[in-house]
């Protein structure tokens, strides 16, 4: 019988490959037997590339994985026998580490192992579906979405003590977002539809209504995304 490190080692390797999978194809077979010339070295160099990408892949993978047992205070097998053979913990798994492959940012990476472990340990169904939640959130951001939820997490305004805003005063549109972050000015609106398709932000109007342009505002459960974010150490500048 295999000792319980190497146990680990296969069970965790095991969910780390089913959630990097095999999107990116092998570097192997994009390497064509007898294939020379320009061409082929060309080829070769893709496959080295993409070899180095799925490598790296892994290894947000794993990260995800220690923060997840560091989070919970387990081992790795304990919290692979937390996540059992329940099909709910098991595509949460999968898809927190599928996540955390594919991120860029190393706060997000953290923020879904939390997640992984919250959902591994949750005495209630409701609360595995929460998690699975915030990591499908999670999936769809990166720096500049959690940029622009922290900026939308307070008034584009000042509020003073005794002044009455009308509410197009406190609404964020596509404008006060581009003049708060205008490095992002050309890709605004894609980060809007997709914080608004993942349920961060939830819209204050519609055409036709007295706004301007349309307006938004930080959802609830964009508060707790951001503060899922926050707690892994994101720093975001003023």
């Amino acid at each position: 019988m295999a000792d319980e490190s190497t146990f680990d080692d296969v069970r965790v390797g095991g969910f780390v490959a089913a959630a990097v999978g095999a999107g990116a194809g092998s570097a192997a077979d994009l390497v064509l037997p007898g294939l020379g010339g320009p061409l082929g070295v060309a080829v070769a160099a893709v496959g080295n590339l993409v070899g180095v990408g799925i490598e790296r892949r892994q290894g947000r993978a794993v990260r995800a994985f220690e923060e997840a047992c560091g989070f919970a205070d387990l081992t790795p097998n304990e919290l692979c026998n937390a996540v059992g053979g329940d099909d709910h913990r098991i595509e949460l798994t999968l898809r927190a580490l599928s996540a955390a492959a594919e991120s860029r940012l190393d706060q997000k990476v953290r923020a879904l192992g939390r997640a992984l472990a919250s959902g591994a340990l949750a005495e209630h169904d409701a609360i595995v579906e929460r998690e699975t939640f915030v990591v499908d959130a999670l999936a769809r951001m990166e720096a500049p979405h959690a940029k622009v939820l922290f900026i939308m997490d307070q008034p584009p305004i000042p509020q003073e003590n005794g002044r009455v805003y009308k509410s197009v005063d406190l609404a964020w549109t596509e404008s006060k977002l581009v003049q708060r972050y205008p490095q992002a000015g050309d890709v605004m609106a894609s980060i809007i539809a997709t914080m608004s398709g993942v349920a961060v932000i939830r819209p204050l109007s519609s055409s036709g209504s007295a706004y301007q342009q349309a307006a938004y505002d930080i959802s609830d459960f964009g508060r707790l995304v951001l503060g899922r974010l926050l707690e892994a150490g994101l720093r975001v500048d003023r």
